[in-house]
């Protein structure tokens, strides 16, 4: 199980992840990595084993950062991919595509022989055309958890969220998350594979994607109180701008 947040770049986005990452530890601290991209693909990324070495790399590279408009980023535990080396942190990266990953397909691993389920996925979203091959790519990756990311080839960005996975959204912050982190955020039902030309259209997707109203109040609750006795804070007062 690992930790995922994106969206929005924020201004102090090294600040926000150290904090954001100390909540999502309690979901992996076996690789911490974020990729800061615009809509015409063009991206920087941070990853390391050790989650200090890439907060000083980000602190060292605001001057580039502040240059694209989101980020996506990522706290691995490793399951599949027992093995924890840079390669196997998120961001992954194969040939024209990027991707972050939170969950397991063993399937996928064991017919590609490859070092986890996540290179997989990507490998399976690079050789295949993904504007020709939606629905088929929503079988594959049937309870595969959740992901984000992009092909450049295609000019396309991704994203796919089964039912074994939680993620919320803020529509104040624009920021997504595995775990609530701030006080708006409301929980996101299951999301079909699709693909957007523009990552704005993603963030649109998400905020339509609200489970209904009535169990709102509910599933917030409930999601605080049913996670396995994994610690959490959320910093509703604080004042994150993009």
């Amino acid at each position: 199980m690992c930790g995922i947040v994106g969206g929005k770049n924020l201004k102090n986005i090294d600040e926000f992840l150290r904090e954001t990452w100390d909540i999502l530890k309690v979901r992996g601290e076996d690789g911490f990595g974020v990729v800061f991209f615009d809509n015409k693909f063009n991206y920087l990324i941070f990853k390391d084993i050790k989650e200090d070495n890439v907060l000083k790399e980000i602190k060292n590279n605001k001057h580039k950062i502040k240059n694209f408009p989101y980020f996506l980023a990522h706290n691995r535990k490793a399951t599949l991919g027992s093995l924890i080396n840079y390669k196997l942190t998120h961001p992954i990266e194969y040939n024209s595509t990027l991707l972050i990953h939170n969950g397991t397909r063993e399937v996928l691993k064991n017919i590609f022989d490859m070092e986890s389920d996540t290179l997989s996925i990507a490998y399976i979203l690079d050789e295949i055309e993904i504007k020709n091959h939606i629905k088929f790519l929503d079988k594959l990756l049937k309870l595969t958890g959740t992901i984000f990311g992009f092909k450049k080839s295609e000019n396309l960005f991704f994203l796919k969220k089964d039912k074994t996975r939680t993620l919320y959204y803020s529509k104040e912050h624009k920021i997504f998350s595995s775990l609530p982190i701030f006080e708006d955020m409301r929980k996101i039902r299951e999301i079909s594979f699709i693909a957007r030309k523009n990552f704005e259209d993603i963030l649109k997707v998400l905020e339509n994607s609200f489970e209904e109203k009535k169990k709102e109040k509910s599933e917030f609750l409930d999601s605080l109180e049913n996670l396995e006795n994994e610690e959490i804070f959320l910093f509703p007062r604080k004042v994150w701008k993009v």
